[in-house]
């Protein structure tokens, strides 16, 4: 999996998109480059910006509006080449996350069984869980913990 971050070197403003391989993410950036778009800083088009907020924007078109004055296509803005681009691998992140989802479920699938095992004990009821289970699960719960990377 491969991210591409297109950012601006003069304003806050910047995008990314992940794709699944290096191939595509290349191809991508590619088609970004002089290419017309919605400025993305903090969700305004480029209709809503200030002059000065437009001011590397090598062009820009005014919106296209239908009979109703509802908008067809917004005003759009073609970027300079004061944005930087970069494609990075993120593979290694996302199987990290998924990683952490997987553990976080496991230890939230489990929970009742620690819960109900101390109820059993609190109440002098025989648990569910022998003790070397419960031991086994301690474990495999701990495994899981220690799996997780924030």
């Amino acid at each position: 999996m491969f991210k591409v971050n297109i950012e601006c070197l003069t304003k806050d403003i910047s995008w990314s998109k992940e794709l699944p391989t290096e191939q595509e993410a290349q191809a991508f950036l590619n088609s970004q480059i002089g290419k017309p778009h919605r400025l993305p800083q903090r969700d305004k088009l480029v209709s809503e910006c200030s002059q000065e907020e437009l001011d590397s924007a090598l062009s820009i078109s005014n919106e296209v509006l239908d009979e109703n004055n509802e908008v067809i296509q917004p005003a759009m803005a073609t970027l300079p080449a004061t944005f930087t681009y970069s494609i990075v691998d993120i593979t290694a992140q996302k199987a990290q996350e998924e990683t952490n989802r997987n553990a976080r479920k496991f230890l939230a699938d489990t929970d009742y069984k620690i819960t109900r095992h101390s109820e059993d004990l609190l109440a002098g009821r025989t648990p569910a869980m022998s003790q070397q289970e419960l031991e086994d699960l301690m474990t495999q719960r701990q495994a899981a913990r220690n799996s997780i990377v924030d």
